[in-house]
């Protein structure tokens, strides 16, 4: 189920009302999110950067941030999937970018060249949910391929307004 949704307070609603009733029925089992870096946690616009001491930041999206801060409060473990490359120095700018917004997460993966961007999400939460036996509860992204992978995989997903 793929849930479109036109504000991210709308949808910050909506996860944390998802994740409350996972918990009250699914008391004992790990759940877990997926969030998307880019347009979901942290602006990817002109209008979103700001520099500090000669480095560009990214301003966080608010509704989304308080989505992760509230899962990590109530043991739900947080996954962020970005299609960002996996190079030492965006690896590196991403946690730090997290980290002055408030995001603590359980996993971090990044887009390697050899992977299709179309495929990569759907198939990394697929994986870590088998190897670390918790289920998704739901995903939350700004690109379709955020929140593709049924309810199986991805949980309910939270496709927010800002892209096609």
């Amino acid at each position: 189920m793929i849930l479109k949704l036109d504000s991210y307070v709308k949808a910050k609603a909506t996860a944390i009302g998802l994740m409350k009733d996972w918990l009250l029925k699914h008391s004992g089992k790990q759940g877990a999110i997926m969030l998307d870096v880019d347009g979901t946690m942290l602006m990817d616009t002109p209008n979103g950067e700001y520099k500090e001491n000669g480095v560009t930041y990214l301003k966080p999206i608010k509704s989304i941030v308080d989505i992760a801060k509230w899962a990590r409060l109530h043991n739900i473990k947080v996954v962020i999937i970005t299609a960002r490359p996996n190079t030492k120095s965006t690896v590196l700018w991403t946690r730090k970018n997290l980290a002055r917004v408030g995001v603590n997460y359980d996993h971090l993966l990044f887009l390697k060249a050899t992977d299709n961007p179309d495929t990569f999400k759907p198939l990394v939460k697929k994986a870590l949910a088998s190897m670390l036996k918790f289920k998704f509860i739901l995903s939350v992204g700004d690109r379709p391929v955020d929140v593709m992978g049924g309810m199986n995989i991805s949980g309910v997903g939270i496709k927010l307004p800002s892209r096609n």
